[in-house]
């Protein structure tokens, strides 16, 4: 980012050279801002700072004067200029007003630093960077703090170069004190003088208040939201350049048509309603904006969530598109299909003032997407006027305006040529340089799907803007055009379209919406019925529209028939994304998809001169909620399609398996009644369909088949479900593949792994809950065989979303184990060990007297090495998490004891229920049963760890402390002198709630084994607690050897704290 040096920006706002204007240079460029500068100098600025303030004052006077007359860059230019000087003016201003306590002179001792430069640190140079700048982008409150920062390290600065004159020891205290105190209050005082002059700014350039977000708010709310009509407003009054010469008046006139014409174009089919002009129906979208720093990754949902969204994009643009940043990287604008990404290119190439700005709207699916930028602008330029033109006489002819470049559909020439441009953007940063260089600043934006963005390669300083769906105002304000301009049929219910925000929320899906209902309301009429069943219902009405263009003269059932080979074309094109794991398919693998599945009509060539459709353009019809991208290579035109909204493809996926099922249980139950086939059913063409990818890699496919199933009676779905667990049960067989159908190449292992899993899940949403006794057949080694199949589906497929959909529930059933499937419902996975170990794990009646111990065979270096060999990301995450369990407990790792509850329980599962008791919240008798389980079945040296874990409960009743300590053995303790110590610290810190307590509690004390030498130190802590209760008349306490023991560990001097309380204690007994 280039900087400027003060004599720039004094001659930039046509001041002369003179040599006032050279000595401020030289040291605002210097000491302040980072250079190296002479003493003499400096104490030549100290005189001249008032000069320097009077200057700045006529060069900004001199701008205001004369802003009429500039170009619009130009204009651009003197206002960064003009806030360049502002800023540092403010600062030599508020330092003005001070009195300093001395005058800057050399003495002997100076004159030796007048032989080198002073090295100032870069402080300060951020006052001629244009990162000072306000931006669009930037709250104004940021650029306030930003330049505050500046101005607190300048006075640092100028304190730090005082206090290196020998004339600063001869200030006393009292003069040093008021030169910190003026020097505090500097920076908030520059801040207020700076705001003072950047409001008169303001005033001679209102453009600069959109840069920095000064718009008054209510003036916001009450401007025109529809057309980007406001953004035309605010330019009219910043307007700089003079009238368009005739090839400028041409385009400007061609883009203004734009306005008037319909926000989607007839097809020449009667209609009963009207559609609304772009000028009337365009919304200004919301927005959030973000610059793209490395390693930025716009694509992502998360990225955008450290910004807010706004609603002021006419302020936002207004503000771009005048400042230097515009020219020197391009605008992104993201979005998804049907945003109206498009459409805003189209409505701001209509607004801008033709004498200030030079729209270009480059179409990138009609220029060669092999040709290099300038080339696509040239070309883009004769397909809207008809002229050839090369683009340095065009930009030449601009005159005072400058061109902005607006690139559209970036998304369609990454995806429909597969040709290497992810480095498009930064090409056209390098002509925008480039023209910049040549004295032809130049304005790029650039749209594009979110979704594909983050294969692009962002050059410095790129903006990205992402359009958001519309607030539910906005349809409101939508819906009220809609019905202003078709007032003769019942109007559009907004309440109605918000019950489907995925739909309303996007510009032409809430058309389609209004579309639809426009025949008879038939959208307000589906109240309570589910999203499946509107879908059906939206696109069958849009599918007779189309047939009924072609055949006017069709019997309805023809129409009908027609009307249903048209959804199952479109299926096979959702089909083609589903199972290549896209949202886009190109039309090339389109066809042959079609061809494969008989969908392909033999289309002759029409009456004319018309050519031959290809079976995916006639797949794809006219649905334009179908999104066609397009781009010329090499003479030839490569598209791709995509839909408006996912889910419509998604609703297609589901619409198709579940007809295909259904078809397929209905030839299964034709085979069990002949003779020859005895019930056999040939399942090709499902396991053809459904073993590319799984049905959970989205997750709205399941969703829809849940809702279709609940069409069909009880019965029928169980009739279905038996025929799907019959294939399930020979899914793994050896089969004959229908090789035409090929969407991908994949391992066997992968499509049966695919089939089986989406077999399984068809099952349980006809069932809504299926066993796995069931599935497989048989009870025998039901855990096992679930097992081996889900183990083969987390080694072939995308696991987690399968086991996000499928909800599993361990069971009994006729006295074996089992497990139940489940789509709803958040089962919890509780780990039940009699059921994972039945055969290592034998419950007795009664196990209430004495825990019963039982051995697993999962031993620690078993375990480690099984981990080890998976390389499995989950099961390093859980041995990472549990090893110092592991080393801690060694083989107890795998014991287990069944006492008093049913059940089994691990050593290692309650030792960490002892040592977290607050982590799941538990109950208080939760944590008094863990205490009271662990007392009587961990031996040392692991019972330490959970009797310090007791000492710190204080939540816990004393009773319990003492009675879990009372069931240690004596000998236990007398060999484990630390968990000794323990039980007595533990034992201590619960003496003195409760006389009835503590006395169980000393009783138990008493019991314990005692070695004085060894325990002394926690025997005088407990003496020392027994006798701020008054209950120090304790043996040993009172014993001749207590004494002389306690009494030497004092006088070592080991614990002085200690020392000190109980020679009072002592003095106190004495």
């Amino acid at each position: 980012m280039r900087t400027v040096s003060y004599r720039d920006v004094a001659v930039l706002l046509g001041g002369k050279q003179n040599k006032l204007i050279a000595t401020l240079d030289k040291v605002t460029s210097g000491l302040l801002l980072g250079g190296a500068v002479g003493f003499e100098d400096v104490l030549g600025w100290f005189d001249a700072k008032s000069d320097f303030v009077r200057l700045c004052h006529e060069l900004l006077g001199s701008l205001s004067e004369n802003r009429r007359s500039l170009r619009r860059f130009a204009r651009t230019q003197r206002i960064e200029a003009a806030h360049t000087v502002i800023v540092t003016t403010a600062f030599f201003e508020a330092l003005g007003e001070f009195d300093l306590p001395f005058r800057l002179k050399l003495d002997a001792d100076d004159e030796l630093l007048l032989h080198g430069p002073v090295q100032a640190d870069p402080i300060g140079r951020w006052l001629r960077d244009p990162a000072t700048l306000p931006l669009p982008s930037r709250s104004y409150d940021s650029n306030l703090r930003l330049i505050h920062s500046g101005y607190f390290g300048m006075a640092a600065r100028l304190d730090e170069f005082v206090r290196g004159f020998s004339a600063w020891d001869a200030i006393d205290e009292v003069g040093r004190d008021k030169f910190r105190a003026q020097l505090g209050m500097l920076p908030l005082r520059a801040v207020a003088r700076y705001e003072d002059l950047f409001r008169r700014l303001v005033v001679d350039f209102p453009e600069v208040a959109c840069w920095a977000n000064l718009i008054d708010h209510q003036a916001t709310r009450n401007e025109v939201k529809v057309g980007l009509a406001g953004l035309e407003q605010m330019l009219a009054k910043v307007v700089a350049g003079r009238s368009p010469d005739g090839r400028r008046q041409a385009m400007a006139r061609a883009h203004r048509a734009l306005l008037a014409e319909p926000i989607l174009v007839s097809d020449g089919t009667a209609q009963e309603f009207r559609i609304p002009t772009v000028e009337q129906a365009y919304i200004n979208p919301r927005y959030r904006v973000r610059w793209v720093a490395d390693g930025g990754t716009p694509g992502h949902e998360s990225w955008w969530d450290e910004v807010e969204a706004a609603d002021d994009i006419q302020r936002f643009l207004v503000g771009h598109l005048t400042s230097s940043p515009a020219t020197r990287a391009p605008l992104i604008v993201l979005g998804q299909p049907g945003s109206g990404k498009s459409m805003l290119t189209k409505v701001l190439s209509a607004r801008l003032p033709a004498s200030d700005f030079m729209p270009v709207r480059v179409v990138l699916r009609d220029v060669p997407a092999e040709a290099d930028v300038q080339d696509q602008i040239e070309h883009a330029i004769r397909r809207a006027t008809g002229e050839r033109v090369e683009w340095p006489e065009l930009a030449q002819a601009a005159g005072d305006a400058m061109p902005v470049i607006l690139f559209d559909g970036f998304d369609e020439l990454l995806q429909a040529t597969r040709v290497h441009q992810t480095d498009y953007l930064t090409r056209i940063s390098a002509f925008q340089k480039r023209e910049a260089d040549q004295g032809r600043p130049v304005a790029a934006i650039v749209t594009t799907r979110t979704a594909v963005a983050d294969l692009a390669r962002f050059p410095d300083e790129t903006l990205a803007l992402r359009l958001e769906p519309f607030s539910d105002d906005q349809v409101r304000l939508w819906t009220r055009t809609w019905n202003s301009e078709n007032d003769r049929i019942a109007p559009l219910d907004a309440d109605t379209v918000l019950r489907y925000p995925e739909l309303a929320g996007q510009p032409l899906l809430l058309l389609m919406l209004a579309l639809y209902d426009a025949d008879g309301n038939a959208l307000r009429g589906q109240e309570g019925i589910s999203h499946s069943a509107l879908y059906e219902r939206l696109l069958l009405r849009f599918a007779h529209r189309e047939v009924a263009k072609a055949g006017a003269g069709f019997p309805d059932a023809e129409l009908s028939r027609r009307a249903e080979q048209e959804l199952k074309r479109l299926s096979v094109v959702a089909f083609a994304m589903f199972n290549r794991g896209r949202q886009w398919i190109s039309g090339e693998a389109l066809d042959k998809d079609l061809a494969a599945f008989g969908s392909a009509d033999e289309s002759t060539a029409s009456q004319g001169m018309r050519l031959k459709l290809s079976g995916a353009e006639l797949a794809i019809g006219s649905f334009f909620f179908i999104h066609r991208a397009s781009a010329r290579q090499a003479e030839k035109r490569v598209e791709t399609y995509e839909f408006l909204h996912a889910t419509f493809g998604e609703y297609l996926v589901a619409r198709m398996v579940w007809h295909e099922t259904r078809v397929l249980a209905a030839k299964a139950h034709v085979a069990e009644m002949s003779f020859l086939d005895r019930g056999k059913v040939d399942d090709t063409g499902l396991y053809t369909l459904l073993s590319f990818a799984p049905l959970t890699s989205r997750t709205p496919v399941v969703k829809f088949l849940g809702q279709m199933t609940t069409q069909l009676p009880v019965d029928e779905r169980k009739n279905v479900a038996s025929v799907l667990i019959r294939l399930f049960q020979s899914a793994h067989d050896t089969r004959r593949e229908d090789r035409r159908y090929q969407p991908q190449v994949l391992p066997v292992p992968y499509r049966h792994a695919a089939y089986s899993v989406n077999l399984v899940i068809l099952i349980t949403v006809l069932l809504g809950e299926v066993r796995g006794s069931q599935l497989f057949g048989s009870r025998d080694n039901v855990v096992v065989r679930w097992m081996r199949t889900a183990l083969l589906w987390r080694s072939q497929l995308d696991y987690y979303p399968i086991v996000m959909t499928l909800a599993l529930r361990r069971v009994w059933h006729d006295g074996e184990r089992d497990i139940e499937l489940g789509v709803s419902g958040e089962w919890p996975a509780v780990v039940d060990p009699g059921w994972s170990k039945p055969d290592d794990l034998s419950p007795l009646e009664d196990s209430d007297s004495a825990p019963v111990a039982w051995w697993t065979w999962h031993r620690e270096e078993t375990v480690a090495r099984r981990q080890n060999f998976l390389c499995s990301p989950g099961d390093d995450h859980l041995a990472h998490l549990l090893q110092p369990l592991r080393e801690y407990l060694g083989d107890q790792v795998n014991l287990y004891v069944q006492w008093q509850k049913p059940g089994f329980r691990a050593v290692g599962h309650m030792v960490l229920k002892a040592l977290l008791p607050h982590a799941g919240e538990t109950t208080l008798a939760e944590r008094v049963e863990v205490y009271r389980w662990c007392g009587r079945v961990l031996g040392p040296p692991h019972f330490e760890i959970v009797i310090d874990r007791m000492r710190v409960d204080t939540g816990i009743p004393a009773d319990v402390v003492a009675e879990v300590l009372r069931e240690r053995p004596p000998s236990e303790l007398l060999a484990y002198p630390k968990m000794r110590a323990s039980a007595i610290r533990c034992l201590t810190a619960f003496l003195g709630r409760d006389p009835v307590a503590d006395e169980r509690l000393l009783q138990v004390f008493g019991k314990l084994p005692q070695r004085l030498a060894e325990d002394v130190e926690v025997m005088l802590e407990c003496q020392l607690r027994l006798f701020d209760l008054d209950l120090h008349e304790r043996s040993p306490f009172s014993t001749d050897e207590w004494q002389t023991t306690s009494r030497d560990f004092i006088d070592s001097g080991n614990r002085p704290d200690l020392a000190k309380r109980a020679r009072w204690m002592w003095s106190q007994l004495d």
